[in-house]
């Protein structure tokens, strides 16, 4: 899961978007259990300011009260505007599985980010 945080991260700054916070959530059981990192991310093209919460999810059939270490049993990452309230990826979020391939998918992963900011952009506008 590290080359893929540290990949994603570094792609961030070429397509507009600042990681301003990054959260870790390591062994919480609470109603976020299913957060490993949480990043806000915003946007530096316009519409500049606009939020978006990157999440990196924990495998939901893992065993939630074993010793998981940091960044162990991430299985996708998922992106959207508002911050997460479960580890399913909804129909308004862009999502990433992280298995094998991963990496021939993040030119879509990240088109579909900027398709976020033209939501954005057009909520902003309306």
């Amino acid at each position: 899961m590290i080359a893929q945080r540290n990949r994603i991260f570094g792609l961030l700054p070429r397509c507009g978007w600042d990681v301003v916070n990054v959260e870790d959530h390591l062994r919480s059981l609470g109603p976020d259990w299913f957060i490993d990192e949480l990043w806000e991310v915003e946007s530096v093209w316009t519409p500049n300011g606009l939020k978006v919460w990157i999440t990196f999810l924990i495998d939901p059939q893992v065993e939630i009260l074993s010793n998981r270490k940091k960044r162990q049993d991430v299985w996708a990452v998922k992106a959207g505007v508002r911050k997460p309230t479960g580890w399913n990826i909804e129909d308004d979020e862009v999502g990433l599985m992280l298995n094998a391939g991963w990496e021939k998918r993040l030119p879509e992963f990240f088109s579909r980010l900027s398709d976020l900011r033209k939501q954005g952009m057009k909520q902003t506008l309306a």
